[in-house]
C-alpha cells in the first residue's frame, strides 16, 4: 500500500514539474516578444497601390451639391403676398387688400404710401390714412396681372407705458388672374422635369460656390412658354443656355383665366440654387 502510495505521489510530482516547466517557458517567450522591437510587415506593391488609389480617390471625388428649385409668380426680388385682379380693382380700404388688417393696433396714421410696378415702370400715390385716395384706387385700376405692388404704412402706437411710438409697416403683392396658370401634370412633376434634366449638368461642374440663377417666363393664352428671359446668370454660358431650353421645352401648362373666364398671360420665375436659400 505505502508503494502504491509513493509511487501515485512521484507521478504526481513528475506531472506538476513538467506542467511549471511548460508555464515558465511560455511566459519566458511573452516576455521575451513583449522587449523586442516590433516588426514592421510592409505591404506587397498590389495592396500598396490600392489603398494609395482609394485615398486618392476619396481626395479628388467632387462633393456634390444639393440643389433647389422653385417656380414662383413673377417680382423683382423677394417674395410677394397674391392678390386678384378683381379683388383690388373693388379695394377701399387697406383692410380690403391686407388680410387681417391690424387697424386695432394703430392710434394715428403719419402716411400710406402705394407703390406699383406696372409694365416695367414705377407709380406711386399717397394717403394720409388706412382710406384710399382716388389716385390709389387709380393705381390699383390700372395693375395688370403680374404687377408688383408695395404697401407702405408709417403708423402710430401706444406702447406698454402709453408712450406714442413710430412704426412702419411693408406689405408686398403681386396681381394675379382668379384663375393662375397650372402645370398640367402638377407643381412637383414640374420640378421633377427640371431636376432629371439639369441637376447632374450642374452638379458636374463643381461650382465651389453654387450660384443662385433665375429664369423669368411667360404663359400664354395657349399654355406654352414664351418671352424667357436670363434674370440672373448662373455664370456659366453652357448652363444658362441648358435652362433656357429646359423652360421652352417643358410640357404644356393649362393657361390663366380672368374673372370673365377669357385665358390671359401670367409670368412666373424659375430660382435654382444651393439647397436652403
Amino acid at each position: 500500500m505505502k508503494k502504491k502510495m509513493i509511487l501515485f505521489s512521484t507521478i504526481i510530482a513528475i506531472i506538476g514539474f513538467t506542467a511549471f516547466g511548460f508555464i515558465n517557458k511560455s511566459e519566458n517567450v511573452e516576455l521575451r516578444n513583449s522587449n523586442t522591437n516590433p516588426v514592421t510587415v510592409a505591404p506587397s506593391d498590389s495592396v500598396k497601390t490600392y489603398f494609395e488609389l482609394e485615398i486618392s480617390n476619396l481626395k479628388k471625388a467632387p462633393v456634390k451639391q444639393k440643389i433647389s428649385y422653385m417656380v414662383r409668380g413673377f417680382t423683382k426680388q423677394g417674395f410677394y403676398r397674391p392678390i386678384t385682379q378683381e379683388k383690388i380693382k373693388k379695394a377701399k380700404s387697406l383692410s380690403d387688400i391686407i388680410e387681417n388688417y391690424p387697424s386695432s393696433w394703430i392710434s394715428d396714421y403719419n402716411s400710406v404710401i402705394i407703390t406699383a410696378t406696372i409694365n416695367g415702370k414705377e407709380y406711386e400715390a399717397k394717403g394720409l390714412d388706412a382710406t384710399l385716395t382716388s389716385k390709389q384706387k387709380e393705381l390699383f385700376n390700372s395693375a395688370s396681372i403680374s404687377s408688383n405692388i408695395l404697401i407702405n404704412v408709417h403708423y402710430q402706437k401706444k406702447n406698454y407705458n402709453d408712450q406714442i411710438q413710430n412704426r412702419q409697416m411693408n406689405v408686398s403683392l403681386i396681381v394675379t388672374p382668379k384663375i393662375e396658370a397650372e402645370y398640367i401634370n402638377g407643381y412637383e412633376q414640374m420640378i421633377t422635369y427640371f431636376e432629371k434634366n439639369s441637376m447632374n449638368k450642374i452638379q458636374a461642374k463643381n461650382f465651389k460656390l453654387l450660384p443662385q440663377a433665375s429664369i423669368s417666363f411667360t404663359i400664354n393664352k395657349n399654355g406654352n412658354p414664351e418671352s424667357i428671359l436670363i434674370d440672373s446668370s448662373y455664370g456659366d454660358t453652357e448652363i444658362d443656355n441648358m435652362l433656357v431650353k429646359l423652360v421652352q421645352s417643358m410640357p404644356k401648362w393649362n393657361p390663366a383665366k380672368n374673372a370673365k373666364g377669357l385665358t390671359v398671360k401670367q409670368k412666373f420665375v424659375l430660382d435654382i440654387g444651393p439647397d436652403g436659400c
